[in-house]
């Protein structure tokens, strides 16, 4: 079965030096030297299914390759809250179906007012450049913000070229990465969140580009308008496109000044598309999350769910630390996230 592009091992799911790497099941474990978290997924049914997910990229030493296969013994701890613990009850993997095509990838930057507090010294920028690295030389970036132009997406790099509205197009998908690191320049706060309205029309963009595409999508706060909700994760779905979202001030579940309906916009968002959600709780922490969404955008990665068994000692806010253990050498991985509202 293919889905986007992808060959699906198990479920839908989505560093340059990195190769997508299938490998057989009585050899994958000894070959996982690291393992890097992209993001987590969780959601209110949390206290129905006991369940939350971690999405994940395997690799081994040897020469950088994911080394993606269903039969990965992976473990699961929880080191805060105390005597907590969790079971891993499955672990599913995507690889590209051809893993020398390219995938086009939709940007899109919050540049709203409230950015000039969230990240004044424009982080969100040198995460960009170092995502551009992390991809592949020849997948084709579209580079858009709101916030800037109003209730519209703006292509940044007709933007740097003089252009005028810069409504993004199909065309504006460029493997240029000096015109796109121009481009980062135009990087500045200004308007507000239009976040939902974005969605539809970076989907709507991506939906005339064949074969593999995804969105990563960064944002500060709440949506202006939840009006076009729906129909940004009915499209998104429809064109199986993942949508990998970081929050960032409000929108990061661990900043203290986190506000949860922020929060579960963008984990929602991820969820539903197959995508994942990573909060960055300082805006020094973004590339390394740029980084890591960009390996799995390109290469492929692995989902694992686990199932918390003292589910009761786990309230709504409560930030759960675990480690990911992989692979029968013990590579291991740090995650967190918050419980969210019931």
């Amino acid at each position: 079965m293919k889905k986007n592009g992808f060959r699906v091992l198990g479920a839908l799911l989505g560093v340059a030096s990195l190769a997508a790497c299938t490998t057989p099941s009585d050899d994958a474990n000894a070959q996982v030297d690291a393992v890097t978290v992209v993001g987590t997924t969780v959601t209110s049914d949390l206290y129905a299914s006991k369940s939350f997910g971690v999405r994940m990229i395997p690799t081994r030493a040897s020469d950088g390759a994911a080394v993606l296969s269903n039969d990965l013994a992976v473990k699961v701890r929880i080191t805060s809250p105390e005597g907590v613990t969790a079971t891993v009850q499955r672990t599913e993997c995507s690889v590209p179906a051809d893993a020398d095509a390219p995938v086009s990838v939709g940007v899109v930057i919050d540049d709203s007012g409230s950015m000039s507090g969230s990240d004044p010294k424009r982080k969100r920028k040198d995460a960009f450049l170092s995502f551009l690295k992390t991809i592949r030389p020849g997948d084709p970036v579209l580079f858009t913000d709101y916030g800037a132009s109003g209730s519209a997406l703006r292509d940044l790099v007709c933007a740097s070229n003089g252009g005028g509205r810069c409504s993004p197009s199909a065309s504006g998908f460029t493997t240029d990465r000096a015109a796109l690191q121009r481009a980062a320049e135009l990087i500045s706060p200004s308007g507000g969140t239009p976040l939902y309205e974005s969605c539809v029309e970076m989907v709507k963009v991506l939906g005339e580009v064949k074969g593999r595409r995804a969105m990563l999508l960064l944002s500060d706060g709440q949506p202006n308008s939840q009006t076009q909700r729906a129909a940004c994760h009915a499209s998104a779905k429809a064109a199986q496109i993942p949508v990998y979202t970081v929050g960032l001030g409000p929108a990061a579940e661990g900043d203290r000044l986190a506000s949860e309906p922020a929060v579960k916009v963008l984990r929602e968002l991820s969820t539903e598309t197959g995508g994942a959600y990573a909060s960055a709780d300082a805006p020094e922490q973004l590339d390394r999350l740029f980084v890591a969404m960009g390996a799995a955008v390109s290469k492929g990665s692995c989902s694992s769910t686990a199932t918390i068994t003292e589910l009761d000692r786990i309230v709504p806010g409560t930030r759960v630390v675990g480690e990911l253990e992989v692979g029968s050498k013990g590579a291991l991985s740090r995650f967190e996230l918050v419980a969210p509202q019931r």
